[in-house]
């Protein structure tokens, strides 16, 4: 890391990771950085300060984190003290004996003993080995970032700003195992060895056929899923043609009713949201919004951040979509941040 390299803790307040006191400094401005958390407890284990590195742990468990409360576990195991046997005097014929029967069982399940033994030990040394995170994961949460910067001027000081309460919800979950930093007018994200920056990852988009009535979910210009949708009935056509998304909503107006259970609000009352009547999927029935399926919403609602582009347009795409049945789905659907009280009058 070059030494030059700064991060912008808060407004107007940099720490050089190079700093000796760096992560204590770090953790003194952002308190909640679960994350940050788990890094320096890494450290301060690999400098063998292995008290310090569990009150670290702890505080991140404290906080909700699995991955510290798992990592906390196995760093636990590690420092207990084997139980010390105790010797008594043995006779020479006793110990003859005991030495030829350890001998006769090592050699009936000494492989067995030695491949249990080695699985077990590779479990517990792994304290912080990170579970996979997947490109779909990676894809979600750099469009997320490119869409905060655009709409704020600046990247999340930290990648939980992402999953803040409606409406500032840009996205439903952030990877545990993700390393975020971020300084100026970049960022970086570390997973599974590898370090992803901005210029290395495609923003997604939406774009609405209303002449073969699809979605398309798009990564640059792949088209990873497309689903059937409403269009607005004859004579109330949208508004405009480019617009982002606004708002996420889990459960827009009690989830019940006719805008399904999940919604992305665009402008002018405007949505693109679930329905209670699937049977009108594919027909131009709507008062001026999209819809589709509950199913279908619900499996987009994850992938898809507050500023994320939305085209409507007539020509459908030629392209075959990359998931044929829709997207992979996301391990958290949605989370209570996405949920609000608020009443939306959108056009149905």
């Amino acid at each position: 890391m070059k030494k030059d390299h700064v991060i912008e803790v808060i407004p107007h307040v940099f720490l050089s990771p190079s700093d000796r006191g760096f992560y204590r400094k770090y953790l003194h401005y952002r308190p909640h950085d679960t994350s940050m958390m788990i890094q320096y407890a890494r450290v301060l284990q690999d400098n063998g300060n292995m008290k310090e590195a569990e009150m670290w742990l702890q505080k991140a468990a404290e906080r909700g984190s699995t991955k510290a409360l798992s990592a906390l576990s196995n760093l636990r195991a590690l420092s207990r003290p084997s139980p010390q046997p105790s010797y008594r005097k043995r006779s020479i014929g006793l110990v003859v004996f005991l030495l030829a029967l350890f001998l006769f069982i090592g050699v009936l399940i000494g492989t067995h003993f030695h491949s249990s033994w080695y699985r077990t030990s590779h479990q517990t040394l792994s304290a912080y080995e990170d579970p996979t995170v997947t490109d779909e994961e990676l894809t979600v949460v750099s469009n997320a970032l490119m869409r905060y910067h655009q709409q704020n001027g600046r990247y999340p000081y930290q990648l939980n700003d992402l999953v803040s309460p409606f409406p500032y919800n840009y996205l439903s979950h952030t990877p545990e195992s993700l390393y975020y930093t971020s300084s100026g007018g970049s960022y970086t994200l570390t997973a599974d060895n590898r370090m992803i920056t901005e210029e290395d990852m495609k923003p997604l988009s939406i774009y609405v056929s209303t002449e073969s009535r699809l979605l398309y979910v798009r990564k640059g210009k792949t088209i990873l899923a497309s689903y059937p949708v409403s269009v607005p009935r004859s004579g109330t056509p949208i508004p405009f043609q480019e617009t982002i998304v606004t708002k996420r909503v889990a459960f827009p107006n009690g989830g019940e009713g006719v805008l399904g259970t999940r919604g992305f609000e665009l402008e002018e009352n405007i949505a693109i949201h679930g329905t209670d009547s699937p049977s009108s999927i594919g027909s131009a029935v709507t008062g001026g919004c999209i819809r589709l399926s509950n199913a279908d919403i619900e499996n987009v609602f994850p992938y898809i951040s507050i500023g994320t582009p939305v085209t409507i347009g007539e020509e459908p795409l030629t392209s075959e979509p990359l998931h044929g049945s829709g997207l992979p789905p996301l391990s958290t659907p949605f989370t209570d941040h996405d949920r609000t009280e608020e009443v939306f009058a959108w056009r149905e």
